[in-house]
C-alpha cells in the first residue's frame, strides 16, 4: 500500500499495489468493475482512458444499457420502498402499506383484500 494523505473524515488515502507492481484501482477500472470518480481524481488521464476503453468494450458494469454512477444513484429521488404488513382484525384481514420518508413513516391501508 502506498499512502498519500487523509480525507476529511481522517481516513487514510492510499493506492493498493499488487504483487506485480500494478495498481489495484487501475486494474478494477480497466475491467469495468468500478467507476472512475473524476470528482476526486479530476486530472487522472490513466483512469479516464481505462474507463473509456472498458466502456467501449462493454466490460463489467458497462455491459448494462445505461449504467448509473453511484453518486447519481444516491442523489436520485427514488420512490420510497413500501413495507407491507398484514394485520388481522376481529373479522377480516387487511394490508397496511408503510413507506419510510426521511425519519417519518407514512402508512396507508389497502382494503381491497378486506372488501373482497
Amino acid at each position: 500500500m502506498r499512502t498519500f494523505g487523509k480525507d476529511r473524515y481522517d481516513r487514510t488515502l492510499a493506492d493498493v499495489v499488487l504483487p506485480d507492481g500494478g495498481n489495484l484501482k487501475q486494474q478494477l477500472v480497466k475491467v469495468g468493475m468500478c467507476w472512475w470518480y473524476c470528482k476526486y481524481a479530476p486530472r487522472n488521464a490513466v483512469l479516464e482512458e481505462l474507463e473509456t476503453d472498458a466502456g467501449e468494450k462493454r466490460m463489467g458494469l458497462w455491459a448494462e444499457a445505461q449504467p448509473i454512477p453511484p453518486w447519481e444513484w444516491r442523489k436520485a429521488k427514488r420512490p420510497p420502498t413500501p413495507y407491507v404488513i398484514r394485520l388481522t382484525s376481529s373479522d377480516s384481514l387487511f394490508n397496511v402499506a408503510c413507506f419510510r420518508i426521511s425519519s417519518w413513516w407514512c402508512c396507508h391501508r389497502c382494503l381491497s383484500s378486506w372488501m373482497s
